[in-house]
């Protein structure tokens, strides 16, 4: 299998980026095909402004991004919830390569994902506590799962939402690495 992974945490040391770092180097080890997308190591997309929604132009950092994306069978995304939502950084990402065109189409029956085929797991970390994200944690599954993977075509197989990382002992980190680690050998 050809795994795309694209992180989004500034630091090397939180969660997502061990977790994402787990889970490329597990599913190496089980003989996928990895690609690893490390978002703030890589260039900077432009922010898409209103006059390029419609047509947004070639770049050899998008026409990367596309190969990527169109190579794999697997995209996971690993990202800290910051105000409820992803950091910018990957919501752009999202704006930039997920296009029209691209990702989807619209017809005259509606949009249509051109990823068919592929499938998709989203990993969230967050520090607040776990009474707040079991009350926002039904809309960003919505957001992620629906309302952007499944509109282009990709069925989300993994959702996973890692509460009050902070408040975690280094025993019980180990724990949930170590399930990142087993979905990534599938």
């Amino acid at each position: 299998m050809k795994k795309l992974i694209i992180l989004a945490h500034p630091s090397e040391y939180g969660f997502s980026s061990k977790a994402a770092k787990a889970y490329a180097e597990a599913a190496r080890q089980a003989g996928h095909q990895v690609e690893f997308i490390d978002l703030y190591q890589e260039p900077h997309q432009e922010f898409l402004s209103f006059k390029h929604v419609k047509d947004v132009a070639a770049t050899p950092l998008r026409d990367k991004y596309h190969g990527l994306i169109k190579w794999s069978d697997e995209i996971s995304l690993f990202f800290p919830m910051w105000w409820m939502e992803a950091p910018a950084i990957l919501k752009n990402f999202i704006d930039n390569n997920f296009s029209n065109g691209f990702a989807f189409n619209y017809t005259e029956k509606g949009p249509v994902g051109l990823l068919k085929g592929r499938t998709a797991r989203i990993f969230i970390t967050c520090d607040g506590p776990s009474w707040t994200y079991k009350l926002v944690g039904t809309p960003i599954k919505i957001i992620w799962s629906i309302m952007i993977m499944r509109f282009c075509g990709l069925r989300v197989t993994t959702f996973k939402i890692f509460d009050i990382m902070r408040k975690r002992s280094e025993e019980n980190k180990k724990i949930l690495l170590d399930q990142v680690k087993r979905l990534a050998k599938n």
